[in-house]
């Protein structure tokens, strides 16, 4: 008898970072269950992000236009009931997926699975007081959880998605010869994760005067600007903000040796695409569930202040109003650690 193909909704609108997590979990479910067609519902600007994924199929959420506002969720609602939908997988757990959830569930009795957020234990962690200072279920393991719920299983040890070749960025890249070549994504969307720049510099104007290429991810003006300034000061340092898409960034990705990062998407990124990861870690923390994927803990350069981590993300600001979660990591830490890592003197 023919197994009927089964339309499975997965919601995960935003961050780059939550979404990018995810990916690695949907792909192996796509490869587990190929009678299954899963549909991935996400903001337009995030489609390069599904490149690499060909399996997937991707719902373009347009929520600055016909998907806006309430009128806008129930014409998504009923563009989405004319493909058919058999369940829904809600990973994002916010007002305008659950309203989706309800529409489905109570008008079309759609088995529905909503992501659990452990909004207890994320604020015990991160409370000033009274911290109970123990790992939370990675973000993943969250993810996995949604899907179990519904009957879908994966084993959890996925690969890195396969990329063609392209041969425009090969011909940027030019030849390897044997030299190493690191990413650098100095930036984050919060301050109280970003490495001060100044230091930064200090750590790259180090590692210029190594056998290295070294590759500036990130993006927005601001760090258009900073990374332009830095190209021009060291010989070894290429920016390519604002150079390619999504898709092609992960490919420059896929061929790095190692990147150095902040709690922030890039590292997400990098981990999706197997590459090894140094993370900085201020005001966040790794037991917060956010770590890179298959990422070893020894590779997160971190202060061991016991205020931290004061938030989940980032947001808030330093209640002692001198970031030392950061300022305490000095640049030797960072050089080191490349260092090691890729072998060379320090």
């Amino acid at each position: 008898m023919k197994q009927e193909r089964k339309n499975i909704l997965i919601i995960r609108n935003s961050s780059l970072g939550d979404i990018v997590i995810s990916l690695p979990l949907v792909n192996a479910l796509c490869q587990k269950y190929p009678k299954h067609h899963f549909i991935f519902l996400t903001k337009k600007k995030f489609a390069p992000l599904f490149k690499a994924f060909p399996h997937l199929k991707v719902f373009l959420l347009e929520d600055d236009a016909k998907h806006k506002g309430f009128f806008g969720l129930l014409t998504l609602y009923r563009e989405l009931k004319a493909i058919g939908i058999y369940q829904i997988a809600d990973l994002h757990g916010v007002l305008r997926s659950q309203i989706l959830c309800f529409f489905f569930r109570n008008y079309q009795k759609i088995e529905t699975s909503v992501i659990k957020k452990y909004r207890k234990e994320r604020k015990s962690l991160t409370r000033k007081y009274g911290k109970k200072f123990q790992p939370l279920l990675p973000i993943i393991e969250r993810y996995a959880e949604v899907f179990k719920k519904l009957g879908l299983e994966v084993k959890k040890d996925f690969s890195p998605p396969k990329t063609a070749t392209l041969a425009w960025v090969e011909k940027f890249l030019g030849l390897k010869k044997n030299e190493k070549w690191i990413g650098i994504a100095p930036f984050a969307h919060y301050s109280e994760k970003t490495y001060p720049l100044d230091k930064m510099e200090r750590v790259i104007a180090t590692l210029d005067k190594k056998d290295l290429k070294i590759f500036l991810f990130g993006g927005g003006a601001h760090q258009k600007n900073v990374a332009l300034n830095w190209a021009k000061k060291f010989t070894k340092v290429i920016d390519i903000i604002g150079r390619f898409d999504l898709s092609e960034e992960l490919y420059i990705m896929n061929k790095l040796d190692l990147i150095l990062t902040m709690d922030s998407s890039n590292m997400h990124l990098a981990s999706m695409m197997g590459t090894r990861v140094i993370s900085i870690w201020g005001a966040t923390h790794p037991f917060a569930g956010f770590y890179g994927y298959q990422q070893n803990p020894v590779d997160a350069i971190q202060s061991s202040l016991s205020c931290r981590p004061c938030s989940i993300f980032g947001e808030r600001k330093c209640w002692r109003k001198d970031q030392a979660c950061l300022q305490e990591l000095t640049e030797k830490m960072i050089i080191d650690k490349v260092c090691q890592i890729l072998k060379i003197s320090s």
